[in-house]
């Protein structure tokens, strides 16, 4: 990516460390993610928007099949999905989760 590039350049250029230079990478993305981000959004708003739509819709016609249409296995729990729900919250928080830190500064 770009501004580790040009962190890497400037490295180079001055003769910094390995070990400096992680930290370097750490502050330059720390200091210009936060900035740069707001503009990328909204440069993608409208292509997110519909990709957005698209994907409420296909929620919405999945949520209105019954379980067991969906998948066979799930129809022993047709009538308690408090399993089914538990199972998507674990997910979540995992994607949660793996998302990397200095995204969630943003």
């Amino acid at each position: 990516d770009f501004l580790q590039d040009f962190v890497d350049q400037t490295g180079t250029e001055f003769s910094i460390t390995d070990e400096y230079l992680e930290r370097l990478r750490l502050c330059v993305g720390r200091a210009v993610y936060p900035v740069i981000f707001p503009f990328l959004w909204d440069f993608q708003h409208e292509e997110n928007e519909q990709s957005d739509a698209r994907f409420e819709a296909q929620q919405r016609i999945l949520r209105s099949v019954a379980p067991a249409k969906l998948d066979p296995v799930l129809s022993p729990f047709s009538h308690d999905l408090t399993m089914f729900e538990e199972g998507i919250s674990i997910l979540e928080d995992l994607a949660f989760q793996i998302v990397p830190a200095d995204m969630l500064m943003v």
